[in-house]
């Protein structure tokens, strides 16, 4: 009996899986009936497909990529990356946390900007200071925002280079 039952699941996953052949239509009655011709509806042409944009790809590693162009500052720890992609650009955003006064990091980002030859723009609205970094090749950006919470500050790095 215990060597049947397997063979049972396997003879029914078989048969679910097998194609199903259809039943033949019956032949036509010899006494024809009577019924008005119905208009044919032309086949309506699909819409197209929409190309989904790819995801991003989130990573918990302690550490940005080998490649990712802007130092770590010290006082900041990674607490993930994600690499992005949007039209002609592609690039990572780096999520930092730590103790450091969020506007010591916009200092040291800023210095760093500079060092790559990026025109810079600083904004802050309420507790949020932003930073951009752009040239014709790259766009590059830090949002600093304090945790009230616990007192640490939030930093999120981006940076982004034309393919």
């Amino acid at each position: 009996m215990k060597r049947l039952l397997p063979l049972v699941c396997l003879a029914i996953a078989f048969c679910a899986c097998a194609p199903k052949q259809e039943a033949e239509a019956p032949a036509e009655s010899a006494t024809p009936q009577a019924t008005a011709p119905q208009p044919v509806q032309p086949a309506q042409p699909s819409a197209p497909a929409q190309p989904t944009p790819p995801a991003p790809t989130r990573d918990t590693a302690q550490t940005p990529p080998s490649d990712f162009p802007l130092p770590i500052m010290e006082g900041l720890k990674v607490a993930s990356t994600t690499a992005t992609s949007a039209g002609d650009y592609s690039g990572t955003q780096v999520a930092l946390t730590g103790s450091v006064p969020a506007d010591k990091v916009i200092q040291f980002y800023e210095a760093e900007f500079q060092k790559r030859g990026l025109q810079i723009r600083k904004t802050t609205m309420e507790d949020e200071s932003l930073l951009l970094g752009e040239s014709e090749q790259v766009t590059a950006g830090v949002i600093v925002s304090p945790d009230k919470s616990t007192g640490a500050v939030q930093v999120v790095l981006s940076w982004s280079q034309r393919k």
